[in-house]
């Protein structure tokens, strides 16, 4: 780490939702070793093995103190307060609903998480501006298109699940996802596709002083880069 990137993280007040995931528990170690102040936020739903999300919690714990939130995106007092306590500069969304088959089961888990969670969220960065806002979405807003490899610009306009049609929807496009940030032209960025590669050892590539762009691509750890992922401001 050099003097530049910690300089820049040190103190910055940093909300990671979702931070008990693979991807989310590996940015958030790197943040705190940066010397970010992070608050995190998951409800740690069992679709997924609650007692592997904790064992994370654990791990990134060891980086040094953080505060977790343990809390649902889809109510909205609880991310309200959040807000107001953390006052995040800098906003990681990377929690959502995730799986396709499952969508069958229980299609409002998806509603609630992908399109609710995250209008309370971007409700959030409105009452409190952030500077920087990242938000996860996925490859699977592709759908039904044909070209390959899928670029930012290709159309998403035929999602094929009902998980990529909440993910399209709650993802916000042009000013919608401008609005909520400091910076319109620069402070918002849209990570389209996550491959998350490699185990806890590879969780040290520095995060540079820059725009969100950069820094979601630093902490994401492509490997090795690849046109599969894609960014948008």
């Amino acid at each position: 780490m050099t003097g530049s990137e910690g300089a820049f993280w040190r103190g910055r007040r940093v909300l990671v939702t979702g931070h008990a995931g693979f991807i989310g528990a590996h940015l958030a170690r790197r943040l705190i070793a940066l010397g970010a102040e992070l608050t995190g936020f998951d409800n740690l739903n069992p679709y997924y093995d609650p007692a592997l999300k904790r064992a994370r919690l654990a791990w990134v714990a060891q980086a040094g103190t953080f505060r977790h939130v343990e809390a649902d995106l889809g109510d909205a007092a609880e991310v309200a307060r959040c807000f107001a306590e953390a006052r995040p500069q800098i906003v990681f969304h990377l929690a959502a609903q995730a799986g396709v088959r499952y969508a069958a089961e229980n299609p409002g888990a998806y509603v609630h998480s992908n399109l609710v969670g995250t209008l309370h969220l971007l409700e959030g960065c409105r009452r409190h501006p952030v500077e920087h806002l990242l938000l996860a979405s996925t490859s699977s807003v592709y759908g039904a298109s044909r070209r390959l490899p899928f670029r930012e610009d290709h159309s998403t306009d035929h999602p094929l699940t009902l998980y990529a049609a909440s993910k399209k929807g709650g993802r916000g496009d042009g000013p919608r996802l401008r609005a909520p940030v400091r910076d319109p032209d620069h402070g918002a960025a849209l990570l389209h596709r996550l491959r998350p590669l490699g185990t806890a050892r590879h969780g040290a590539v520095p995060l540079r002083r820059g725009d969100a762009r950069r820094a979601a691509g630093a902490a994401l750890q492509p490997r090795p880069p690849s046109p599969q992922l894609h960014l948008r401001r």
